[in-house]
This record gives structure tokens, sequence and C-alpha cells, in this order.
């Protein structure tokens, strides 16, 4: 009788730790859906954000470029000018009349380089922005979708 009731326990605590790991295999099979799930949707909202991030980068790329080649013609009229300035030798009226004159032609040249740089800026920037825009406009829906779930 003892046997029996023994034989008894043993198969109830057997199919009480089949019954617990059936448990714990659903709730792990459970939390590593959940787990997926959450992992998409971080990579469905990061995607968009490395895109901004990669528009940003290669925007201050354009600019960086922009400014480097600005620096050097700049410095190149500076030094090409302070030259001129150097290797003149203004003796009578008429030869400050040429110098002015130069100077006036200078000035306007670097004026209107100036103009074409900034509408260069501005172009890069309506660029850039055009770009964002169409990134955000790209993965609206999507990260509403996200952020309702």
């Amino acid at each position: 009788m003892f046997l029996l009731q023994c034989t008894k326990l043993i198969t109830i605590l057997k199919l009480t730790v089949k019954q617990t790991t059936n448990f714990f295999e659903r709730m792990t099979i459970m939390y590593e859906n959940i787990l997926e799930r959450v992992q998409e949707q971080a990579e469905q909202l990061t995607a968009p954000l490395r895109k901004i991030q990669e528009v940003t980068v290669a925007g201050i790329e354009r600019v960086t470029q922009l400014n480097v080649e600005n620096i050097k013609t700049y410095a190149e009229l500076g030094m090409e000018n302070a030259k001129k300035v150097l290797n003149t030798n203004i003796t009578d009226v008429e030869g400050l009349q040429n110098f002015i004159t130069e100077q006036t032609e200078v000035a306007h040249n670097v004026g209107l380089k100036m103009t074409d740089d900034l509408k260069a800026y501005v172009a890069l920037g309506e660029d850039l922005g055009e770009e964002l825009q169409k990134v955000v406009k790209e993965n609206v829906t999507l990260l509403e979708d996200v952020t309702k779930v």
C-alpha cells in the first residue's frame, strides 16, 4: 500500500514537473516573440533616424567642402591682390586712377563671387531640407504604426 501511494505520488510529481516544464516553455516562447516584436519595432524606428543622420552628415560634408573651396578662393584672391598692391608704383594721378579702377573691379568681382557663393549655400540648404522632408514623409505612416503598438 505504501509502495502504491509512493508510485502515485511519483506519477503526480512527474506530471507536475511536465506541466511546469510545458508552462515555462510556453512562457519562454511568448517572451521570445515579444522580444522579437520589440526588436523589429526598434529597427523600424531607428531606420528613418539613421537615414536622417545620413542625409544630415552628407549635407554637412557638402557645406564643409564648399567652405574649403571658398576659403581657398578668397585666400588666393587676397594674396593676388596684395601682391598687385605691393608691386604697384603710383607716380602720378593717372596711375592712382588706374589703381583705384583696378581695386574697384576687384571689389566688384569679389562681390559677384560672394553673391554666387551665397546662392550656392542657399541651394545646398534647400536640397538638404528637401531630402530631410522626403525621408520624414516616407516614414510618417511607419512611425505612426510603430508608436500605436
